[in-house]
Formats: C-alpha cells, structure tokens, sequence
C-alpha cells in the first residue's frame, strides 16, 4: 500500500520519445500499464522525474492512486501523437468507472477524445490503433477494486467471467463517437496490427481463451527449470474484421 501510495515506479516495459508538437518540450518517456511514467536522460539512463500529466476529464482521487493505463501508446497516422487509454476506477459499489480513450501531445499534455462508461472496470494491456479509429477490446477480465485495496497482488485480483461477452468498442478518432459491440469472451494481451479497406476494420492479435496463461508467469515457476518448460502458453493469432 505504501508503494502504491508513492507511485508506481516499474515502468520497464516500453520507452517512447514524445515529439515536439505546439510548442511542448520532447521527451524520453519509460512508461507501464499505469497512468504514471517517468522521464529519463536518453544519454545516461538516469531517471529525471515522475511525471504527474493530468487525467483528461478529471478523476475523482486526483493524483492519489495508479490509474492503469496501456504500455503500447501507438502514434496517430499523419501526425506527432500517440493514442492511448487510462481507467477510471471507482471502488464505491455500483458506481460508475469510465475507460477514457485519449489523444497524447507529449509527456505532460493529454487530450480526451472520449468516454466509455463500465461499471465492471476491465483489465487491457493494449489496443487496436488504424487510420481512423481506435478499437478498445474489453474482455470479461475485471479487477476486483476491493480485493486489490485488501491484498495489493494484481494478479490475483482479477477474475475471468467466462459467461460474460467480450464488450469491443470502436471510438472515432476525430469524432469521439463510440460504437460498441458484443463477441463471444477471449482475451487480448497484444495487438499485431489493424488497417482500413473501404467500409471495414481488420485487426490481428494474439489472444487466450482464458487467464491461466498469466497465472503462470510468477517468478516461482519461471525461476524453477522443471515447471518452466511444462508452462502451456495457449496462445492463438485471430484475425476480426469490423464493418
């Protein structure tokens, strides 16, 4: 709890250079599935400082806990941003959480481009970005607020709805309108690709029927030769089309 209250400092899963746009500075950025990151020195490696970008639309706990967010902002085609998501949670019961799709113009200066209300707040770890939309897959995998405020293990505080459809929303990059639609429950840990032709978005990604696969990435099994080598990575690439 004291981490989470400092700030979450293991952004070691992507780097980015935010470029100069409208006059914001250009940044080196290590960044990870939360809201926060961390500038850095590109030719010494030493840390700069935390960044405290503000949510777009506001957030009811201000800079008080880790928002997640995605560790694969993808850049805007014909322009210097990148587009990305954060999750609004709210652990008030039945309360409304919110995944808010976001444009971003550098380390400190975010835009919303728009809101998606839940009231079961999903755990993503990337998305589908094409020349017009951004395409959120939301699948049955919820973080349980309470659980994750009692126990702080991230892993353990989710849980798989397997009788649950997978929510897909495609968001307007310009517009901000939202379409949603309902498919059949899988999950998504990484975006291959999504591209336009005519009328239809096509997007390719590795997915899993379920959470085991997470489950058995903890450093006990990894470390250990024996169970490493009997992990079932039950990975599948599918391809949607969207029309």
């Amino acid at each position: 709890m004291q981490a989470l209250w400092n700030g979450i400092d293991n952004t070691n899963i992507n780097l980015f250079q935010f470029k100069r746009n409208k006059g914001y500075h250009s940044d080196f950025v290590a960044v990870s599935d939360f809201w926060q990151s961390y500038t850095f020195n590109h030719t010494n490696l030493r840390t700069k400082g935390r960044v405290h970008a503000k949510v777009p639309g506001g957030s009811p706990f201000g800079q008080t806990l880790p928002l997640p967010s995605s560790a694969h902002p993808l850049p805007e085609y014909n322009s210097t941003s990148y587009i990305s998501y954060v999750t609004i949670l709210n652990p008030i019961p039945l309360a409304e959480s919110s995944i808010r799709v976001i444009r971003i113009h550098s380390a400190r200066k975010r835009e919303l481009i728009a809101k998606i209300p839940v009231l079961k707040v999903p755990y993503m770890h990337s998305f589908g970005l094409s020349k017009n939309y951004a395409v959120i897959y939301a699948a049955p995998l919820f973080i349980n607020i309470p659980k994750m405020l009692e126990t702080a293990e991230p892993v353990n505080s989710l849980e798989w709805h397997s009788d649950e459809p997978m929510n897909v929303h495609v968001v307007h990059l310009k517009t901000g309108k939202v379409t949603s639609l309902k498919t059949p429950p899988i999950f998504h840990m990484h975006h291959i690709n999504a591209f336009e032709e005519g009328s239809k978005i096509t997007l390719d990604a590795i997915t899993y029927p379920n959470l085991e696969f997470m489950r058995s990435l903890e450093m006990t099994r990894l470390v250990n030769v024996t169970q490493r080598n009997d992990i079932e990575i039950n990975s599948a690439i599918k391809r949607f089309v969207i029309d």
